[in-house]
């Protein structure tokens, strides 16, 4: 996974890279897993204060390569504005394939497909 960092004010990039084989999903009221998975690779705004003075930036997160095996999981809980914890019952729409855009992978691979092999699901 490349994460890049970009000042907003200087244009001053930071990028690291990282191995991975799990993933945390934002869950999203009526979003698919293909859309929750979108938005973790979405440019962002963040605080964050570079050598230039600026306080904010931009960060974006892409696939440099796929691993074999990709753990998604999806965040059920939230905190409320009293810090509270509660949990999330939307649905997920679950096909049993994702399509990852040549635009969220670094190198210049074939559009690549990741297949669903199962679904763990747990009540608390």
């Amino acid at each position: 996974m490349q994460n890049t960092r970009t000042c907003k004010s200087c244009g001053f990039s930071s990028v690291i890279f990282e191995e991975f084989s799990n993933l945390s999903l934002n869950l999203l009221p009526g979003a698919s897993v293909q859309e929750m998975l979108q938005d973790i690779l979405t440019e962002t705004e963040l605080e964050y204060r570079c050598d230039c003075g600026a306080n904010t930036s931009r960060q974006q997160h892409n696939f440099v390569t796929l691993p074999r095996v990709l753990i998604l999981h999806v965040k059920r809980f939230c905190f409320t504005q009293f810090f509270k914890l509660k949990k999330l019952s939307h649905p997920i729409n679950l096909h049993g394939e994702l399509m990852v855009s040549s635009s969220q992978v670094s190198t210049n691979s074939p559009e690549p497909n990741i297949h669903i092999w199962s679904v763990g699901v747990f009540n608390t």
